[in-house]
């Protein structure tokens, strides 16, 4: 007796687009796996993604976490397997993401290298961009700034850095394409001695902790911008 094909294979290829479309990332990423046909369907769903977390957590794992509508989940795999299903994620076109965040729990994690290099020609397409994590100034390295260069500047709107900056590593920053093209960020910059203030008027909305270690001169320039940026608003 013959035995009866799959239910799934016979399916239509709307019904799968259906059905694929109320997955989640694991499940979505499962399905990417079992053939040409269903990788098609997945990469052609749109997946609106609230937030992305990529991080290390042991030299040769990495956490990726992706919160969407639908579900939460949270994954601890083998680095390259994480850098895989992230990118995956990211060269969908038809990808949304509110937030991609870093973090920087175990910055010995080849994670992060390996990530920039196979990103060499994508661009990650969100609002948000975080790193996250506890560093010592003088051990926030300056390479982390190639996460920040990954962002596609048509549409970053906010950076988010939770590490105290280093001077070396602020000069860098705000340098790049994504801090010009960002209107709001989070910074401390208590431990920086050279705060080039001009550098941050093209903001809309500043957070910026470390604001008592800046001398009188360059907080009066914050506050005199902050009141000239308030009636722009209000007159416009």
């Amino acid at each position: 007796m013959e035995k009866p094909r799959p239910i799934w294979q016979d399916l239509p290829r709307h019904l799968k687009v259906y059905v694929a479309g109320k997955l989640g990332d694991k499940s979505r990423q499962s399905l990417r796996q079992c053939s040409k046909t269903d990788r098609d369907v997945v990469d052609s769903i749109p997946f609106s993604i609230h937030s992305v977390l990529l991080g290390s957590n042991k030299y040769l794992e990495a956490t990726l976490a992706v919160i969407t509508e639908l579900n939460r989940s949270v994954r601890h795999l083998p680095y390259k397997t994480a850098i895989k299903d992230f990118i995956n994620l990211i060269k969908n076109p038809k990808s949304k993401m509110n937030s991609v965040i870093f973090g920087m729990n175990n910055p010995r994690c080849a994670s992060y290298p390996e990530l920039i290099s196979e990103c060499k020609n994508l661009k990650i397409r969100a609002n948000r961009f975080y790193l996250n994590g506890i560093a010592w100034p003088d051990k926030l390295e300056v390479d982390r700034i190639e996460l920040l260069k990954l962002m596609d500047t048509k549409v970053l709107k906010y950076i988010g850095i939770s590490p105290t900056l280093n001077d070396e590593f602020l000069r860098k920053l705000v340098e790049t394409e994504q801090w010009k093209s960002a209107r709001g960020v989070s910074l401390c910059t208590e431990n920086c001695e050279n705060v080039d203030l001009e550098s941050f008027f093209h903001l809309r909305e500043i957070n910026l902790r470390g604001f008592q270690q800046l001398n009188e001169e360059a907080k009066i320039k914050i506050i005199e911008w902050r009141i000239s940026e308030t009636r722009f608003m209000e007159e416009s």
